[in-house]
């Protein structure tokens, strides 16, 4: 899941009325799913079945928290959340994959004690045929919620997705063990089942957990918002480049940036003022992101900074994936001060070491000035 251009009202409005559409319908069908397993599970004795009972149960309770979470997503900004709910679509996301972890590890603990003390299980074809139609029911609601995640994009609805083609597994395994323990006398085949298809519930939590976590850890911006964030920017002839875009979501409803945009250094404060106030504006307007633009004074036509900055580039630009930005020549001591911030890939893990190297050549190469080297990551 990445970052992505702030959401309109509409299109907010439309992912409520998905994630409403989805709770509802999950509650009708996860209730009826629920009370027509633990009728062949009690009849039957089977351990499988009785938790996937239980399953269909705690997802009817994850449908409420569906609804609940993106309704209260939509809350607006208070005293205390000044960038508003957003988030909490994200928890309710996190309440989901915890239940899948409980119910696989309620499911694996009972398996091991199926297989430990196995019992022979009733059958009865009736009994097939209901979880036969309990799997039919869950790819339904699986294709359904697909539909709706495609048309609102919420990672909550993405999560009983995927909890639905959970459960399409868990039952089609359970029919599999109930039959051949009949057919064939193996009675500890439905604990084997059953532990089985707990693991395969356990690591489909953690790949939705995964998804979660990325944006509520602070994951980078798509590629497709900070091209356009760039260009807009760089619409404007003034500006020379533009770099360190920084962008936090808080969530479909607010969408913060930040980025230094290069102007000429005699370029006038309160014309710079008023230029990235208007690109500020637009990208608002635009992309729905609120933004706050730098402004980086670049020295152009110097001859001293336009030799230092081509060394700074071929030094530099020897290095794959490394680049430069915000090159300036002060005076310290009545000696040129050469200040310049290098990014490099997230490979190069010791920023200090990489400093130190770029810091030895470049003075070097450069021997009547002191070189000042910044190295960080990108943001993006």
């Amino acid at each position: 899941m990445s970052l992505g251009i702030k959401k309109s009202p509409a299109e907010r409005d439309a992912v409520e009325r998905c994630a409403t559409l989805s709770g509802a319908s999950g509650i009708i069908c996860n209730v009826v799913l629920c009370a027509a397993k633990l009728a062949v599970g009690l009849l039957s004795g089977s351990v499988a079945v009785l938790s996937d009972a239980f399953n269909n149960l705690s997802d009817a309770a994850v449908n409420i928290v569906t609804i609940a979470g993106v309704k209260l997503s939509r809350k607006p900004v208070d005293r205390e959340h000044p960038f508003g709910h957003g988030r909490v679509e994200y928890i309710a996301a996190l309440i989901v994959a915890f239940s899948i972890f409980a119910v696989g590890a309620e499911l694996f603990k009972e398996s091991v004690f199926k297989i430990i003390n196995p019992e022979p299980l009733g059958f009865d074809p009736v009994f097939a045929a209901v979880l036969a139609g309990a799997v039919g029911v869950k790819l339904w609601m699986a294709f359904f919620n697909h539909r709706l995640y495609k048309r609102s994009g919420s990672v909550t609805i993405k999560a009983v997705r995927q909890d639905s083609l959970n459960d399409c597994v868990a039952t089609s395994a359970t029919i599999a063990a109930l039959v051949c323990s009949n057919a064939f006398g193996l009675r500890r085949l439905d604990g084997i089942v059953g532990a089985a298809v707990a693991v395969f519930v356990f690591f489909s939590g953690i790949g939705i957990l995964r998804d979660i976590l990325n944006p509520l850890l602070g994951q980078a911006p798509s590629r497709e918002t900070t091209c356009k964030i760039e260009e807009l920017i760089l619409n404007n002839s003034e500006i020379l480049g533009v770099h360190d875009i920084i962008v936090h979501s808080y969530g479909a409803g607010n969408v913060i940036a930040s980025a230094h945009a290069e102007v000429r250094s005699d370029m006038e404060l309160v014309a710079a003022h008023v230029l990235v106030d208007s690109i500020e504006r637009e990208i608002l307007d635009k992309l729905g992101i609120n933004i706050t633009i730098h402004v980086d004074p670049v020295v152009v036509h110097d001859e001293k900074t336009e030799r230092y900055r081509r060394l700074a580039r071929e030094l530099i630009g020897g290095y794959e994936g490394y680049s430069f930005h915000d090159l300036r020549l002060t005076q310290r001591d009545g000696k040129d001060r050469l200040s310049v911030e290098v990014v490099i890939p997230f490979e190069e893990k010791d920023c200090e070491k990489v400093r130190e190297e770029l810091s030895r050549k470049l003075k070097a190469l450069c021997p009547e000035a002191d070189p000042d080297v910044t190295v960080e990551h990108s943001f993006v």
